[in-house]
């Protein structure tokens, strides 16, 4: 009774702050559920979410507010999941942004890099031309737009050019976002792709391609993709069509060392002002992968040399570590110190400096690389007089060695 006549006693103003909590409360809770969150990252796990208040880092569940940017390194991928459970996988070296909707169409602009779009069609909606797209993608050359379908857009380092490939479905591309919102832009259907460009005036017609070798060569160039659809089972009922579930399963991940690895080369020995010979180089190289695209290698090798006399011969004797950076996939720079010395008592070596420049064919492949190289050591040499003599004068030489070779692994 006491509570009755307390709440009955109260004006009616002074539920107002009340009210206006709760509809708070429910205001926020509807802003969180509106916002695309990363599901998942592959790679190296650094992704950057750009916002207007700095940068801060990534990871699964984190909330991409409207204005935010994500952008991924050189090896990550992530998988944004948005409000209506449509998902947009983020490439390699990808900077996308997500933008605020219009109506009931999510927009985004694509800044550089490439994302794969599987967009959820809702119930009894058409995917044909006509009225407004429920997802749109900017860049600097066209604006495209998706009702539900499988498609991979791809924007140049410049964000000049850009290219869209048509997966399943249809997507509708155009120059500007008014033509494209009126529903006016060019249809381009699966197995069709278009590229664009900033100074073209109009959309060119769509072409034919195959989805088989493009689906290869994407599955190299964004291998995460494959993981980011294979783990989740909704993609691969989606995408199934495209062939990327059955390539998913025959995948195998870039493995994290390689003990069985090796290398041969031809190479051409210099000694200070005197002497050079050509000789073979046989080397092993094991390596772990750091992070991202850097990987660190042991070498281990030897040469043989002949001496300046008739019948004189020894091995020279490598060891190194070196620190390869992959610079642009299949392109690798290494480079990297250790010793070298010549055994038979009659030789000291200095510090070793090499590096090599390697065009890589794949860590599953048996030919896993060629390369060119160059290494330059100080050592102390003594002067050998006679058969049962054990010493004599020395001096110092720089010796520049230089080799082209083949790797290959196991």
């Amino acid at each position: 009774m006491l509570k009755r006549r307390i709440f009955r006693k109260l004006p009616w103003w002074a539920f107002v702050p009340v009210v206006a909590f709760v509809a708070t409360g429910f205001s926020i809770a509807a802003d969180a559920a509106d916002c695309p969150i990363i599901e998942q990252i592959e790679g190296d796990k650094v992704v950057v979410v750009k916002t207007p208040e700095g940068n801060r880092v990534g990871t699964r569940g984190t909330e991409i507010n409207f204005g935010d940017r994500i952008k991924t390194g050189p090896h990550a991928s992530a998988k944004v999941l948005y409000p209506d459970g449509s998902k947009l996988l983020i490439g390699r070296a990808t900077e996308m942004e997500v933008k605020e909707g219009i109506g009931t169409t999510q927009m985004n602009e694509l800044h550089r890099g490439e994302v794969r779009g599987i967009i959820k069609k809702p119930k009894g909606l058409s995917t044909a031309t006509g009225g407004p797209p429920r997802f749109v993608i900017r860049s600097k050359s066209a604006v495209m737009g998706v009702r539900g379908t499988d498609f991979v857009y791809g924007v140049g380092t410049e964000a000049e050019k850009a290219a869209l490939h048509t997966l399943e479905g249809t997507v509708e591309i155009a120059k500007d976002e008014a033509t494209l919102m009126s529903g006016k832009g060019t249809p381009v259907k699966e197995n069709q792709f278009v590229e664009t460009d900033a100074v073209q005036k109009a959309i060119e017609p769509p072409k034919l391609f195959d989805q088989q070798k493009y689906t290869a060569a994407l599955q190299k160039e964004q291998p995460e993709f494959v993981s980011l659809v294979k783990d989740d089972p909704e993609l691969s009922t989606v995408s199934r069509r495209s062939g990327v579930v059955e390539a998913a399963r025959e995948e195998k991940p870039d493995p994290r060392f390689k003990i069985f690895s090796f290398q041969i080369a031809g190479a051409f020995v210099k000694q200070g002002t005197g002497g050079q010979v050509v000789s073979t180089q046989v080397s092993w190289n094991p390596w772990i992968r750091l992070i991202g695209p850097l990987t660190f290698k042991l070498h281990g090798a030897v040469t043989p040399l002949k001496g300046a006399r008739s019948g004189e011969k020894f091995l020279a004797v490598e060891g190194a570590g070196l620190v390869s950076f992959t610079l642009l996939r299949p392109i690798i720079l290494e480079a990297g110190m250790g010793v070298e010395v010549w055994p038979g008592g009659y030789s000291k070596s200095g510090s070793l400096v090499l590096a090599n420049v390697a065009w890589s064919f794949g860590h599953e492949s048996f030919i896993e690389r060629i390369f060119i190289g160059a290494s330059r050591y100080a050592h102390e040499k003594q002067l050998i007089t006679g058969p049962m003599m054990t010493g004599g004068p020395s001096y110092n030489d720089d010796v520049f060695k230089f080799k082209a070779g083949v790797g290959f692994q196991f």
